[in-house]
């Protein structure tokens, strides 16, 4: 519920604009800087209500930045009992992201850097146990004839 109502309130394309100058660029680099010394001076982290003090504030936006807040969105996804089965990569994970989203050890995304064997085409398949899905959230996400007809309209004009 609380990071919906913080994506409808505050959503990145919406209140992050593109950061055009190179100026904007290293500012940006330092607003979503997770780790090392410039992560000391930002607001790159969740507080106590869930709020996320740079994915969710107005200002500028950057490949790099989008990339960290589609990366803490997994990870306050995955520290909630009603998401985390379907978010956290494994009970490790799990367990660390609930116990602290801001921690090191909740990390839901692999980090690719010095890895020799990643390549850009590769698919990585992650086993995950298979979940029921009720026909309530089947129903929500299917679209109805009223979405049909709103579809080929579109695709028409």
């Amino acid at each position: 519920g609380r990071i919906a109502a913080q994506m409808i309130q505050y959503p990145f394309a919406g209140d992050k604009k593109y950061a055009s100058s190179w100026t904007d660029k290293a500012f940006t680099y330092q607003q979503a800087a997770q780790s090392g010394f410039l992560s000391k001076t930002n607001s790159f982290f969740f507080d106590e209500d869930g709020y996320h003090g740079y994915c969710h504030s107005p200002g500028k936006g950057y490949c790099w930045s989008y990339t960290a807040c589609l990366q803490e969105m997994l990870k306050w996804l995955c520290s909630q009992p009603e998401t985390a089965d379907h978010c956290c990569p494994n009970e490790e994970v799990r367990h660390a992201c609930q116990q602290d989203v801001n921690g090191k050890d909740c990390n839901v995304c692999w980090d690719t850097k010095g890895v020799e064997t990643f390549a850009e085409d590769d698919q990585f398949i992650i086993p995950a146990p298979a979940q029921e899905v009720d026909h309530e959230t089947l129903d929500f996400i299917r679209p109805d004839e009223a979405d049909q007809e709103i579809y080929a309209a579109a695709a028409a004009s």
